[in-house]
């Protein structure tokens, strides 16, 4: 069977960048290192490699929940010797936004005090350096490094075993006897795996030839991803199956459940877990959510994986076979009860503490209530649905996804609308939310900012000395821009400052001198203080 090419501009030669490899050899793997190699941060505040639905306040929320019934189970336990840290690694921590997230809801949890005063650390990892440095320099971190609760380490989930947090400067390896809490949120999608279908019974392999759009210049370039043309080849599969022997399970057990269909074996993602089970001596929960499927009839008329183009590249993740992975070595898997929508979200416990009883009935909460797929859902129908919904459902959705300055912003033209008819309750419920997202929200750069969008609100609200605030704070950390001053210029002449307000608006025309609403405001503040001249000269 053949996958017909995609992503070739009309009329160039394509490039065969390799025929007929195995997927998990694939050169895909080392363009998707080199990617992130070079874009570092970039990749995420550029919005190119998609992040939000892994990294928000609402997700943040639901595995601190989860987390804490863990760290509450290692206490039951005994698990844990006087003043030694429980620690928490998160997998390619991206930006830092979910740990940043993540941080204040586990310390704000109202039953970590019954763990009777446990130290927490929560270790960000990732391959690149440029990000453990970004991470460390960052102002919204840094209390979090100040306080010994947070450190850094770099690690390959591909093939590292130990982890050397850089702060610190200890090693978590395997013989530790600490249990470990682990986060790999849009990582096993990333990860090397393969791909086999069986037909009328026989095992075949689903190679892949991959072609570029041409020329080619160097086939090391990362932009070869964008437009990658991908055709799976099958071959049979004759004699012992090139796996890792640990995996090999698999595959007999998927020929009694599919009969014929395409499977994948994720087997870098095994290996992580693998790893991670040998350093968590003393019991190990491992919080996973990404694009892919958990359930045992997913499997079913499954075609060969579709890789996702997003800058980087990205597979479904086959979650049912970490399942029966981490079943095989005597541990537990937990998912949802449902089929995911966007997001499988999967808890992993293996030696569980106290028999992880606090694990899975939070895990249960989180999962089988309203969840981070549901949450995701939802923001997507309010987005669709918000010209035809009133602020105060607007207010109540923030409400839910804890604030989620994302959700504010793709709205933010219905809620400016809304706004101008509020009630005076809802103006003042307005204010706090804008103060509450404004302390959730973590900067790393992106094109739309949350601070000058709050600025815009307040102001449309009349809460002028709040938005000119929020709008100072967003020039502080953005630089003049033409609106910003100009709003500035706005929000000052509001409050009768005339001379404030027109140095701001000479700003604002400085750097443009077309700014919307500019010339017009300058005639009323030169007006005003033709007035006030006027009005000072005829009392003396």
């Amino acid at each position: 069977m053949r996958a017909a090419p995609g992503g070739q501009s009309a009329g160039s030669e394509p490039v065969v960048l390799e025929r007929a490899q195995r997927l998990s050899r694939s050169v895909l793997w080392k363009l998707q290192r080199a990617y992130f190699e070079k874009t570092g941060i970039d990749a995420w505040r550029s919005g190119e490699v998609p992040h939000y639905i892994t990294s928000n306040a609402f997700v943040a929320a639901s595995y601190a929940r989860v987390v804490t019934g863990f760290l509450r189970d290692v206490a039951s336990a005994g698990r844990r010797a006087p003043g030694e840290r429980l620690t928490i690694v998160e997998l390619g921590a991206g930006s830092g936004r979910f740990a940043y997230h993540f941080l204040q809801k586990l310390l704000a949890e109202p039953r970590i005090p019954l763990l009777e005063g446990a130290l927490v650390r929560y270790v960000m990892t990732d391959v690149s350096p440029a990000n453990l440095a970004f991470w460390r320099a960052h102002p919204q971190l840094r209390p979090f490094f100040d306080a010994g609760v947070l450190d850094v380490a770099l690690f390959d989930a591909e093939r590292d075993e130990a982890l050397h947090l850089q702060v610190a400067g200890t090693t978590l390896a395997p013989g530790s006897q600490a249990p470990l809490a682990a986060i790999a949120n849009y990582v096993f999608d990333g990860l090397p795996q393969e791909a086999y279908r069986l037909k009328a019974g026989e095992l075949l392999e689903a190679r892949v030839t991959l072609r570029a759009r041409g020329p080619v210049g160097d086939r090391s370039d990362p932009a070869l991803l964008d437009g990658l043309g991908v055709e799976y080849v099958l071959f049979p599969v004759e004699g012992e199956i090139d796996l890792d022997p640990d995996f090999r399970f698999l595959v007999d057990d998927y020929r009694g459940v599919i009969g014929d269909g395409a499977f994948q074996i994720p087997t870098a993602s095994l290996a992580c877990v693998r790893s991670l089970s040998r350093i968590a001596g003393g019991g190990l929960l491992l919080l996973s959510a990404d694009r892919g499927y958990c359930h045992e009839e997913e499997l079913l008329d499954r075609p060969e994986p579709d890789i996702a183009r997003h800058g980087s590249v990205s597979l479904p993740v086959n979650y049912h076979a970490v399942r029966r992975y981490v079943e095989r070595l005597g541990g537990r898997a937990l998912f949802p009860p449902q089929p995911s929508r966007s997001l499988c979200v999967g808890a992993f416990l293996m030696d569980a503490p106290a028999g992880g009883a606090e694990t899975v009935a939070a895990f249960s909460e989180v999962a089988s209530g309203f969840g981070p797929d549901d949450w995701f859902s939802l923001k997507q129908a309010v987005e669709a649905a918000q010209g035809a919904i009133g602020l105060r459902h607007v207010l109540s959705a923030l409400r839910l996804g804890g604030m989620d300055g994302k959700l504010f912003m793709d709205v933010f033209d219905r809620v400016i609308e809304l706004s101008g008819s509020a009630s005076a309750e809802e103006r003042r419920a307005c204010f706090r939310m804008a103060r509450r997202m404004e302390e959730l929200h973590y900067e790393i750069g992106e094109e739309r900012d949350l601070l000058f969008h709050l600025g815009v609100w307040m102001r449309e609200l009349g809460y002028l000395a709040e938005a000119i605030r929020y709008f100072e704070r967003s020039w502080r950390a953005r630089g003049t821009t033409p609106a910003t001053a100009y709003n500035l210029a706005y929000c000052h002449f509001g409050q009768q400052c005339c001379e404030e307000a027109l140095r701001w608006l000479d700003a604002a025309l400085a750097e443009d001198p077309d700014v919307r609403g500019g010339r017009a405001l300058r005639v009323q503040i030169g007006a005003v203080m033709r007035d006030e001249g006027a009005g000072t000269d005829g009392g003396r």
